[in-house]
C-alpha cells in the first residue's frame, strides 16, 4: 500500500515519515508542488506545500486596483496574492461601506484570475453582523461585479468557527480568495491566516468594524468610510451607478514608493467594475456627506 504526501523529499518531516513508514512496512512517495508555465500553483494542498514566497508571488498574476496613484503605494504596484489583507470600517455605521470595498477588491481579484480555474470566493459571515446589516444581496453583488454564483457563504455565530472556515478556505487552491468578518480576532489567529495564504497563494481579506480594530500582521490595512454615491436614472427610478468611499491605506508591508497613511476619495464604476478617483459632487455641501445612501446598502438585504 502506497501513500502520497505534498512534502519535499529533503524536508525533515519527510525524513521522519520515511522512517515511520519503513517501521510499519509501508511505502511513502513524496512529490513537490511545482508552479506550472501559466503561473498557477499545481497540486497545492494547503500550507504544507513548500514553494518559496518570492517564487510564488512572482508566478501569480498582478492583482491591482487599477488606480495608478494607489497601486504605486503597493509593493510592485499590486496587492499580494500570497498574504493577508485587512479592511476596517472607519466607524460603526461604515460597516457596509467597508464590505462594499471588500466586494470591489474581490471583483478585481477575479478579474486578475480570469484565465485560471479559480473563480470562487468564500465569504465567512458572522451571524451578528448579518442580522445588524442584513444578508448579502445577490442583485447588489452582481451590480458590483461579483457574480453570486461565484460566491460561497459560510455563516457562523462563533468567531472560532469563522476563523477555522477561513483557514481551511485559504488552504483550498480551488478558491480565488477568502473574506472573513471575524471581528476582534487576535494576532495568533491572524498570523496563522497570513502563513496559510503565503503558502497557498490564496489571499485572505479580513473585515473588521471600527470597534474591533486591532494591531495587524496583514500585508495591507485599509480604513474605509462612506461618501454619497452617484445615482443614475432608469425610467424615473434612481439607482446607485457608482459607490464612493474615502479609503485610507493605514499600513503596507514590503517595499513601497511612498509613505503611508495615505487617503483617497475613490468610486467604483458598476458598469466597468473599475476604480476611479471620485470628483466632488456638485450642489452638495460637506455637511450633507456622507449619508446613509452612501453606505453601499444595496449589497445587503434586510429581513
Amino acid at each position: 500500500m502506497s501513500r502520497q504526501a505534498n512534502i519535499p523529499s529533503g524536508d525533515v518531516v519527510a525524513s521522519l515519515k520515511r522512517r515511520i513508514a519503513h517501521i510499519e512496512g509501508r511505502e511513502v512517495h513524496f512529490r513537490t508542488s511545482p508552479v506550472v508555465s501559466e503561473g498557477w500553483p499545481d497540486g497545492f494542498s494547503g500550507a504544507s506545500a513548500k514553494v518559496p514566497a518570492k517564487e510564488l508571488s512572482g508566478a501569480l498574476p498582478r492583482w491591482h486596483l487599477g488606480l495608478g496613484a494607489v497601486d504605486r503605494m503597493l509593493p510592485n504596484g499590486a496587492l499580494v496574492h500570497a498574504g493577508l489583507h485587512e479592511v476596517v470600517a472607519a466607524s460603526h455605521g461604515d460597516g457596509p461601506a467597508a464590505g462594499g470595498f471588500a466586494v470591489a477588491l474581490m471583483a478585481r481579484l477575479l478579474l486578475s484570475l480570469k484565465r485560471s480555474n479559480r473563480s470562487l470566493v468564500l465569504w465567512c459571515a458572522r451571524g451578528l453582523e448579518t442580522r445588524e446589516f442584513g444578508r448579502l444581496y445577490g442583485p447588489g453583488l452582481m451590480a458590483m461585479g461579483l457574480d453570486p454564483t461565484h460566491l460561497v457563504v459560510a455563516a457562523a455565530e462563533r468567531k472560532e468557527d469563522l476563523l477555522w472556515a477561513m483557514e481551511e478556505g485559504v488552504k483550498t487552491p480551488a478558491l480565488a480568495g477568502v473574506v472573513g468578518e471575524v471581528g476582534a480576532a487576535g494576532l495568533v489567529a491572524m498570523r496563522r491566516l497570513q502563513l496559510a495564504a503565503r503558502a497557498s497563494g490564496v489571499p485572505a481579506v479580513v473585515l473588521r468594524s471600527a470597534r474591533d480594530a486591532r494591531p495587524s500582521v496583514a500585508r495591507t490595512q485599509w480604513r474605509v468610510s462612506a461618501l454619497p454615491p452617484v445615482f443614475a436614472d432608469d425610467g424615473g427610478q434612481a439607482f446607485p451607478a457608482r459607490s464612493r468611499w474615502r479609503v485610507t491605506l493605514e499600513r503596507c508591508r514590503g517595499p513601497v514608493t511612498g509613505a503611508w497613511p495615505r487617503s483617497w476619495d475613490m468610486e467604483w464604476d458598476h458598469e466597468t467594475h473599475c476604480f476611479h478617483m471620485a470628483a466632488p459632487l456638485a450642489g452638495r455641501s460637506a455637511a450633507q456627506a456622507p449619508g446613509d445612501a452612501g453606505r453601499t446598502g444595496h449589497l445587503r438585504q434586510t429581513g
